[in-house]
């Protein structure tokens, strides 16, 4: 059975693991201030014990978050190498600077909240949820490997997305597309016209596209795969979908397909004739070409703003919300009004003066005021 140990000041609760060694279950950084304090936590240590709870040894929890982050991440065999690459950016960008040499079995709900607290005024919620979905499966894989016996994000719920804050996009102008596509190596300039011009299809999805997926004669492109490092794999939402293209950009993709052929059949591929590892494209020929003309484009611009270039060109001229999340492949419009809800507020402008335009012409009289002369004439007669 549990006991409690006079320390300094307070109180600090103790008892024997199974090897028999003493070992210290309240937290020592904040000992119980009161005896009764203390007592009350060894009734629920008992009580736990009564209900069969195993026994955890908090000898074990004493290991550093980073290092066993660092054992979360070798159980992750199963997902893509770009999720695992995130997992692994969110780790080290966003847990370990909070929490990297804190002992698992320290780190308590409040350590989170103020975690939490802190990150929502430089990030986006989209980042720091997926952050703390990270710590969340840290936390249950600590669980069972009995290093402690409850998750503290378990009392913890996401950030709230505020879908009326527009995020931030830098959308290229027609003229910008030009310029970025003369700049960028012969072999890319047809996937940023394609990208910017034609599609607004996501990069991964169009490094998958192949050959057959085009079908020339009805102008359709097909997209039922996402490349992601070189492994091929569904789509983002998980959905095929088709996009209709214009003539042009049918006659850009046969023209580009002649002239850069590829053994596997993919539509765009790497100078070796290879599929495109997207690290490789940004560090090699993106982000060269925008160095060349920064001064000439947005600031932030980077590649995703391709596509993002795409529906606010799409937007401009008058597209539905629909048609919009249509083109895109977004798995519902709220997607869509995320990213751009803030590129549809002209569009109630122009509606306002087109039902103007209706008014005046339904409120006009049907039959034409009479002159000033015959008012004249008419007033005479009265008199």
């Amino acid at each position: 059975m549990a006991w409690k140990e006079r320390r300094g000041h307070g109180y600090r609760v103790v008892d024997r693991g199974p090897d028999g060694k003493k070992v210290t279950l309240s937290d020592p950084r904040h000992p119980f201030a009161k005896s009764r304090d203390a007592d009350a936590f060894i009734a629920t240590i008992e009580a736990d014990k009564s209900r069969g709870i195993q026994w955890i040894d908090p000898r074990a929890g004493q290991v550093p978050f980073a290092e066993y982050a660092e054992r979360f991440i070798e159980t992750k065999a199963d997902v893509s190498r770009g999720t695992l690459d995130n997992i692994k950016g969110r780790i080290r960008t966003h847990l370990n600077p909070s929490f990297g040499a804190m002992p698992m079995n320290a780190i308590q709900t409040s350590d989170i909240r103020a975690w939490q607290a802190a990150k929502k005024g430089t990030r986006a919620a989209d980042t720091i949820n997926s952050a703390f979905r990270t710590l969340d499966q840290i936390f249950e894989l600590a669980k069972e490997d009995r290093l402690r016996g409850e998750n503290p994000c378990d009392r913890i719920r996401p950030l709230r997305k505020d879908s009326r804050r527009a995020r931030e996009i830098h959308p290229l102008t027609p003229e910008q597309v030009g310029i970025f596509a003369d700049a960028i190596a012969p072999r890319y300039r047809a996937f940023v016209l394609f990208s910017a011009l034609g599609t607004g299809m996501r990069p991964g999805e169009s490094w998958a596209l192949r050959v057959p997926n085009v079908n020339w004669l009805r102008r359709q492109v097909h997209v039922v795969e996402s490349a992601d490092e070189g492994n091929v794999g569904p789509t983002k939402t998980g959905r095929r979908r088709t996009i209709r293209i214009d003539e042009a950009t049918a006659e850009l993709l046969a023209r580009h397909v002649e002239e850069y052929p590829s053994p596997d059949g993919f539509v765009f591929t790497s100078p070796e004739g290879k599929m495109v590892r997207h690290r490789n494209f940004l560090a090699d020929h993106f982000d060269p070409a925008r160095e060349k003309v920064r001064h000439l484009l947005p600031p932030g611009f980077c590649c995703y703003d391709l596509r993002h270039t795409f529906a606010s060109l799409l937007i401009s001229r008058g597209a539905r919300i629909e048609q919009v999340a249509d083109r895109l492949g977004h798995a519902s419009v709220r997607t869509t009004l995320d990213w751009y809800s803030h590129l549809f507020e002209g569009h109630d402008d122009e509606l306002l003066a087109d039902l103007a335009g209706l008014v005046r012409e339904a409120s006009a009289p049907t039959v034409p005021p009479p002159s000033s002369d015959v008012v004249a004439m008419g007033y005479r007669q009265v008199l």
